[in-house]
């Protein structure tokens, strides 16, 4: 005979399933945290049991840039930027989505306007620069570009750099303009 008990201390539910006696046991160990209040059941479960309790990530918060001004990659800003290069510069390359401009105006700003970290607001000002539309999800096209593609390391919305896969793709992967 197989018994089964769920466990969910954040709304008081056990789940186990296996013999009989073992369900027992593992309902006495816990029917005193249920009536805790969530907070304690939680971290006394996690370190009675050694199970790692999942971390939430804090809200993404503003950074301050160099200029003392804050940086909220949810809500970029146009900056006073000398930017009439960009136009030439952009036009090199036909970008397929925003991973690629982004890395095209990485390229951009380090290469060109020789800013060693540039954040947020210096990316947004290269789309309002050259009218493009810029993503509606603006902070988590640079985790994209980052996570999912490796062509940007972005540690913060004030940190962000070319990595070596972004450089080679940018170089040699970019569809070019006169490639047609």
């Amino acid at each position: 005979m197989t018994a089964k008990l769920h466990i969910d201390l954040k709304q008081g539910l056990i789940d186990i399933e296996g013999d009989p006696a073992l369900v027992e046991k593992i309902y006495n160990d816990f029917k005193d945290r249920l009536s805790q209040p969530i907070a304690e059941a939680g971290e006394a479960g996690a370190s009675e049991t050694g199970a790692k309790q999942k971390r939430r990530s804090s809200p993404r918060k503003r950074t301050d840039s160099d200029d003392g001004s804050s940086i909220d990659p949810d809500n970029p800003r146009v900056l006073d930027l000398e930017l009439s290069g960009l136009p030439g510069f952009y036009a090199r390359y036909k970008p397929k989505g925003h991973a690629e401009k982004l890395l095209i105006f990485a390229a951009f700003l380090v290469d060109e306007m020789k800013i060693n970290d540039p954040n947020t607001d210096h990316f947004y000002s290269c789309y309002r620069f050259i009218d493009e539309k810029s993503p509606n999800a603006f902070a988590q096209a640079f985790r994209d570009a980052a996570n999912r593609q490796g062509y940007l390391a972005y540690n913060s919305p004030s940190e962000i750099s070319i990595t070596h896969k972004g450089r080679n793709h940018l170089l040699h992967s970019v569809e070019k303009a006169d490639d047609e």
